[in-house]
């Protein structure tokens, strides 16, 4: 059968296909042309500007509309938007604008509401002192405390709001500086104790014997803390006690967890405002409010110091019974701790006689620490009863540590054994009583060995069991005063008529400076700018100079850079420069210490306060004019309390620790000085600011305080960067070095000529 037939129109077919698939090939490559032109490249050009217009942020850039389909509405859409964006964003910009500026107006506002505010109060504070040391009526007297309670009242509110404001704008940076945590507790309790007392109350320590004391940190920001708590535990609480307690939580290597509580007998919190507790502006009600007064920030305030420190805070409490406040933080360990070296007893028995059990613990605790054998009642019977037993039983009670609230304590039977019995002949009585506390009659003994200030510390507390069993059986003991209750007043004959340049505006301000300098023994010329003061240095002869900051014609800042030229041009000594300002801004001290000053001291102050800066400078001083040390160059003061408190942790028989502290001090400023200006060539920030730091700890260790405050100021300027004025600074700091490490030097030399105390 002949199939070509077949085949042949097959073929037809087959070709036929080919040419219709290759015109319909044809045909979709020109539709897809097409398309490619109207759609796909549009789409593809609109995703390429959404990119740049993403990756740079320019709103500003708009596309060009080609048609009026569907792309074209896309594109007119997507302009629409960008305008849109750019709007917000302008709007944005324009705000954030708003808001700098109102935070500068506000930063602005602050520093001049400080300064408006602090001048008139260092007046109102400065007479309502002066006039309570004048002769006054019992009326007169009544008005004066609360002229001055009102005047501390409103200072508080003034200070919580300025913190707030810093908090709030987050402009409140912590400190690293080492510092002694058990002393900056007692420090602040022992401050509060004259607040707790003038309300009838108790405040008592009860710190673990083993808490971690030499740590790394901010030291203002955590006593700021105990403040706020102690305070408001003192201020809600009627009758009772204050009780503060503290212990490590956890601790490691390099860090250490802490737990600080703080227990009232107060009035409590109720239960259904516990939660606006830690609120701004918020007290527990608005009686609350209008009884005890305050601005509701305190807490809130602690809360924000304390998150701040790693840490949190909570409380407990019972209506009508009391709270506790605890506070959990975090500090860091310094890298080369000296150790503490406390004294080891050889497990003498000591009896105790404190009416509060929670008290008595406390002492317990810290006596068993040293390996004493504490024994403790709550009453001057059982204290007579317990003498006499350990007498009959051969084993004789070595110290007597008793309270001086007891209950007819100088009337009773125990008073009148303690003087007459010749068993008790060698046993040695140490008092305990509250600062400004009375004593209740003549001493307990014929030797009264000591008396100890409550809340008691620990370093008191060990140096007055050295001292008691050091004169345990000696028969020519003499009663030691309470060194916590000293008067600050300096007689004029030990300040030897010092002469102080005051530079101040303010004529209140002269007036309550100038009466209290000349109570303090000082003799004090006035001037009312720094013009005036500039040219009073110049003509005679000054001791130190107090310069307000803010002064007419030249501020101060501006005049104490001029006498520090002049004491460079004449090369005599340098004259102490305190700042006093109204100002307490964030970078005032900083400010006034880069300028050429050596102290700050924040208005208002207390007659206490310049009494105490005045004399660390008189008693601290080298080269200035008048001194033993005239035509020296000795360029910074050093604290000789720091040094006699190192002084105080040397162990018999071993090295000098002051010594050994001065030359670690002073083989590791030559490799700080290299890496400062190594980091300076590199612009190495860093390495800056870890060398600031370094040097900064281990100046204020050794005393040189004013020192350390300008390695504080590189450390500042390390951390912002400010190239410009960091050359300059390292190399007045550098070139310093020397002249620091010979103030040291003399320093511990003066101090070695002086024979060591008792507990040495």
């Amino acid at each position: 059968m002949d199939l070509s037939g077949v085949y042949e129109e097959l073929w037809e077919q087959a070709m036929i296909s080919v040419v219709i698939f290759l015109l319909a090939m044809l045909l979709a490559a020109l539709l897809a042309l097409k398309l490619q032109r109207l759609i796909s490249a549009p789409v593809a050009h609109l995703a390429d500007a959404m990119h740049r217009v993403s990756d740079s942020r320019n709103y500003s850039t708009r596309m060009e509309k080609t048609a009026n389909d569907e792309i074209g509405m896309l594109i007119d859409s997507f302009n629409a938007m960008l305008t849109q964006i750019e709007a917000h964003e302008t709007a944005l910009r324009e705000a954030k604008d708003d808001a700098e500026s109102a935070s500068r107006a506000k930063s602005r506002f602050l520093a001049t509401m400080s300064h408006e505010i602090r001048t008139p109060m260092n007046g109102v504070m400065g007479m309502a002192e002066l006039l309570q040391s004048t002769e006054l009526n019992e009326r007169q007297i009544e008005y004066a405390k609360i002229i001055r309670s009102s005047a501390d009242s409103l200072l508080t509110i003034i200070n919580d709001i300025l913190d707030f404001s810093k908090i709030e704008a987050g402009k409140l940076d912590l400190e690293h500086v080492a510092f002694d945590l058990r002393e900056q507790i007692e420090n602040t309790a022992q401050n509060l104790t004259a607040r707790a007392r003038g309300k009838g109350l108790d405040l008592d320590l009860a710190l673990a014997p083993d808490l971690t004391r030499e740590v790394v940190g901010d030291p203002a920001r955590v006593t700021q803390v105990l403040n706020n708590l102690i305070g408001n535990a003192i201020k809600f609480t009627n009758s009772g006690r204050v009780t503060v307690r503290a212990r490590n939580l956890t601790e490691q290597p390099k860090r250490c967890r802490f737990r600080i509580e703080v227990e009232d007998t107060g009035i409590g919190i109720d239960e259904d405002v516990r939660q606006h507790v830690f609120d701004s502006f918020r007290q527990a009600d608005s009686s609350t409010t209008r009884k005890f007064g305050g601005t509701g920030l305190g807490l809130a305030i602690a809360r924000e110091l304390v998150q701040l420190l790693d840490g949190d805070i909570d409380f407990e409490s019972n209506p009508g019974e009391g709270t506790t406040f605890r506070f959990d933080f975090a500090l860091d360990k310094p890298e080369k701790a000296e150790p503490i070296d406390l004294p080891i007893f050889e497990r003498k028995p000591i009896l105790i006689a404190e009416r509060d059990p929670a008290s008595c613990q406390a002492l317990v605790d810290q006596l068993i620490y040293v390996r004493l054998r504490p024994v403790y009642v709550r009453d001057p019977a059982a204290a007579l009863a317990q003498l006499r037993l350990s007498v009959a039983q051969g084993n004789p009670f070595a110290v007597l540590l008793i309270d001086e609230g007891l209950p007819g304590l100088y009337t009773s039977e125990l008073a009148k054994a303690l003087r007459n019995s010749p068993e008790f002949d060698d046993l040695s009585v140490v008092t305990m009583r509250y600062v400004g506390q009375n004593a209740y009659g003549p001493p307990l003994a014929a030797k009264q060995t000591a008396v100890l200030s409550k809340p008691v510390r620990q370093h008191d507390l060990y140096h007055c069991m050295t001292l008691a069993l050091d004169s345990a059986g000696k028969t020519d003991g003499a009663e030691t005063s309470d060194e916590n209750a000293t008067d600050i007043r300096a007689p004029k004959d030990t300040v030897q008529q010092r002469r102080i340049l005051m530079a101040e505006d303010n004529v209140v301000n002269q007036v309550v400076a100038s009466e209290t300098l000349v109570s303090l023994g000082y003799e004090v010329t006035v001037v009312e700018d720094g013009l005036q003061a500039v040219e009073r240095f110049t003509t005679e002869p000054f001791d130190l100079i107090l310069m307000d900051c803010q002064l007419p014609r030249l501020d101060g800042y501006s005049a104490a850079r001029r006498i520090r030229a002049i004491e460079t041009e004449r090369g005599q000594g340098r004259i102490p420069i305190v700042a006093l300002t109204a100002y307490a801004m964030t970078g005032d001290r900083e400010r006034a210490l880069a300028c050429g000053m050596d102290d700050y001291v924040s208005k208002p102050y207390t007659q206490e306060e310049i009494g105490r800066v005045l004399e660390r400078w008189h008693n601290n001083a080298h080269g200035r004019p008048g001194s033993d040390h005239e035509g020296t160059n000795d360029i910074y003061q050093i604290d000789d309390a720091m040094l006699q408190h190192l002084r105080e942790l040397q162990r018999p028989g071993r090295p000098s620790i002051l010594r050994q502290l001065l030359d670690l001090y002073i083989n590791g400023s030559e490799d700080i000085t290299n890496q400062m200006r190594d980091a300076i060539a590199g612009q190495r920030r860093d390495t800056l600011q870890r060398a600031a730091h370094t040097l900064k700890s281990s100046s204020a260790n050794l005393g040189a305080e004013a020192f350390a405050a300008r390695c504080r100021i590189i450390e500042q300027a390390a951390r912002e960067a400010q190239w410009a004025k960091l050359s300059q600074l390292v190399d007045t700091v550098i070139a310093d070095i020397p002249q620091v490490i010979a103030a040291i030097k003399e320093a511990i030399e003066t101090l070695d000529d002086v024979p060591p105390a008792a507990d040495d």
